[in-house]
């Protein structure tokens, strides 16, 4: 769940500021109850990669008074000049430090739950995959790790992280600078769900496991009443009972994966496709995943 301080964090990062007369705890409650996304634009994560962007485009094209993120939350100098408002002054940001409370101790936490231990392995394994632009190779990971494991919790997260992968794979196929945006969204929210396991963990060492569990779950889907959107309620449905793909054992789970999540992302902008459709083209993309080179 994002915070206060961790907007303004990102905006001083990237030059820009909090609007004046914007009620930013209010924001912060809009974009958690609405699972992370902003609430002006569905599509996106809050905060966007795209926000600083945006701002410098207006900027290029003259629209100072446009030069801001989608919800006019974030932005620029120029913004602020251009609608006769003051521009905050840097020390406002310092109390915010202080407001980042973190029991002492947290970051330097060595995870002691082997299911948890297991499962921060495999969130850094898969981060670095994408990093290196190995999308396909971290939902590899990932679904190989749902497949050995019996945490619930484990696989629930594992699962909506390599959901998170076929949708990246599905950017980058079409548009390259998204693609990177994506890219490095995910390794910052891999360093999150590290963050959030080591806290889980802590209290594991002390508490019941189950319970432990349960608080890792309620931190990671944020509200009780959200709900999964359709594009995730069909990969998990559809990757379940996907057929054999006939692909050569080392990528059989990462081909099926990869034609579910292409069928589901079809499915959700309303085209008609089939399992068997995607299979034959990601054939003719990808023969070397059905056939032996010699």
């Amino acid at each position: 769940m994002i915070t206060a301080s961790q907007l303004e964090e990102y905006a001083a990062m990237h030059g820009l500021f909090i609007h004046p007369d914007r009620d930013l705890e209010h924001f912060v409650g809009l974009v958690n109850t609405g699972g992370g996304k902003c609430p002006c634009d569905g599509s996106r994560l809050c905060p966007c990669p795209q926000a600083p962007e945006d701002a410098k485009k207006a900027l290029r094209e003259g629209r100072p008074k446009e030069a801001a993120c989608t919800c006019h939350l974030m932005v620029t100098k120029e913004y602020l000049d251009a609608w006769g408002m003051k521009v905050p002054a840097p020390s406002a940001q310092e109390p915010q430090e202080e407001e980042v409370t973190e029991e002492p101790g947290d970051e330097d936490w060595q995870v002691q739950t082997e299911e948890i231990q297991d499962l921060v392995l495999t969130i850094k394994a898969a981060s670095n995959f994408v990093e290196k632009g190995k999308v396909d190779k971290a939902a590899e990971v990932l679904m190989r790790e749902i497949d050995k494991s019996e945490c619930d919790m484990c696989q629930k997260l594992l699962m909506a992280e390599a959901s998170r992968m076929g949708f990246i794979q599905n950017i980058c196929e079409v548009d390259e600078e998204e693609c990177k945006r994506e890219r490095a969204h995910a390794v910052e929210r891999a360093k999150r769900i590290e963050k959030l396991l080591k806290q889980v963990d802590k209290y594991a060492v002390t508490h019941d496991l189950e319970e432990a569990q349960d608080v890792g779950e309620v931190e990671e889907r944020g509200p009780p009443e959200r709900k999964i959107d359709s594009y995730h309620a069909c990969l998990s449905a559809v990757h379940s009972n996907a057929p054999n793909t006939g692909a050569l054992p080392e990528y059989e789970k990462q081909v099926r994966f990869a034609i579910s999540s292409k069928l589901c992302a079809a499915q959700n902008r309303g085209e008609q496709t089939s399992f068997e459709e995607e299979l034959e083209k990601y054939k003719d993309q990808h023969p070397e995943m059905f056939t032996r080179m010699v």
